[in-house]
C-alpha cells in the first residue's frame, strides 16, 4: 500500500515538474503574446477613432459610421489574437478558428441572404447618397418624404402621414426619383379657351396671370403653348417652375395659378368652355321633351 502511494506521489510530482518546466520554457512566449494583445488593443482603439474621422468626411450616415468603427476595431483585435496564438505556437488552433469562421460565415450568408442584400445595399446607398433625410422621393408606388434611413431599411412618410418601411434593396436595384435633388420642379396646367375668343389675348392674359405668382422660380420663365383642338375648346398648356423643397409648396402654387387664370379670364371676358350635350327624346330625332310630354297627356 505504501509503495503504491509513493508511486502515485512520484507520478504527480514528476508531472508537476514537467508542467513547471514547460511553463518556464513558454513564459517568454506568453509574455510576448500578452504584450502583443495589449499593443493590438491600443491599435484597435486608434483604428476605430481614425476610421470614424475618415467616415465622417465621406458620409453623414451615423449607422454606416458606427458600423465602420466597429468593423475596424474587431478586425485589428482579431489580427492581434491570431498573431498572439502564433507566437504561442498554437498554429493548429489558428487554423481551426479560421476554418470555423469560414463555415459559420457561409452558413449565415445562406440563412440571411435577403438581410445581407439589404444591408450591403444600405452601405452602398450611404456612400453614394442618392437621397437624404428630408428629400421628397419616389420608389415604385411609394412617394413621400424620407423620414429615417439605416443600413437595412428606409422609412418614407407619405402625404397621408403614414410611414412606409422599404428595404434598401429596392432603392439600390430600382429607379429612384429624387424631387429634392435639383431644388426645382415644373408645374404643368392645362386649360382650354373658346373658339370664339381671341387666342392671342388669351395667351397673353394667361402668361401675365401666372407670372404674378410670387413663389414661382425666378430663373425660369413661364411658358404658355397651344397644343390641341378639342371638341369645344382650343387647349393650351402652362409650364411654370417653383423652388421645390416640400409637397405643400407644389400644391399651393398650382392652386394659386388656377385661381389667377380663372380671375383673369373673367376680367377679360375669356370663356373656359365645357362640353354641351343635347338630349333627343324622339325616335326619329329632333323632338324636345316638352313636346313629347304634351303628346302623352
Amino acid at each position: 500500500m505504501k509503495n503504491t502511494l509513493n508511486k502515485i506521489l512520484t507520478t504527480i510530482s514528476s508531472q508537476l515538474i514537467e508542467w513547471a518546466d514547460g511553463f518556464v520554457e513558454m513564459l517568454p512566449r506568453i509574455i510576448v503574446a500578452v504584450l502583443t494583445i495589449m499593443a493590438f488593443a491600443i491599435l484597435s482603439r486608434l483604428a476605430r477613432k481614425l476610421v470614424g474621422v475618415l467616415m465622417m468626411r465621406l458620409s453623414s450616415n451615423t449607422s454606416l459610421i458606427r458600423l465602420s468603427k466597429t468593423v475596424a476595431y474587431i478586425s485589428v483585435t482579431t489580427v492581434g489574437i491570431f498573431i498572439a496564438l502564433s507566437i504561442l505556437q498554437l498554429d493548429k488552433t489558428v487554423t481551426s478558428l479560421l476554418a470555423g469562421v469560414g463555415v459559420i460565415g457561409l452558413a449565415l450568408g445562406f440563412a440571411f441572404q435577403e438581410t445581407a442584400s439589404n444591408f450591403m445595399s444600405g452601405v452602398f446607398l450611404a456612400i453614394n447618397r442618392p437621397y437624404s433625410v428630408g428629400d421628397v422621393v419616389q420608389v415604385g408606388d411609394a412617394f413621400g418624404v424620407v423620414k429615417e434611413l439605416d443600413l437595412r431599411t428606409t422609412c418614407i412618410e407619405n402625404w397621408n402621414g403614414q410611414d412606409i418601411i422599404i428595404p434598401n434593396k429596392e432603392f439600390f436595384q430600382g429607379r429612384i426619383t429624387n424631387y429634392s435633388a435639383n431644388k426645382k420642379r415644373r408645374i404643368e396646367i392645362e386649360v382650354g379657351v373658346s373658339y370664339g375668343d381671341d387666342i392671342e389675348l388669351a395667351q397673353k392674359v394667361t402668361r401675365e396671370a401666372v407670372e404674378a405668382i410670387e413663389d414661382r422660380h425666378p430663373d425660369f420663365p413661364v411658358d404658355v403653348f397651344y397644343q390641341t383642338f378639342s371638341n369645344s375648346s382650343i387647349n393650351m398648356v402652362i409650364h411654370l417652375w417653383i423652388v421645390y423643397d416640400d409637397k405643400p409648396r407644389f400644391f399651393h402654387v398650382r392652386d394659386e395659378a388656377i385661381k389667377n387664370i380663372k380671375a383673369a379670364y373673367d376680367k377679360n371676358g375669356i370663356t373656359i368652355p365645357f362640353p354641351i350635350r343635347t338630349l333627343d327624346f324622339g325616335i326619329k330625332g329632333g323632338e324636345k321633351l316638352n313636346a313629347m310630354l304634351k303628346e302623352r297627356i
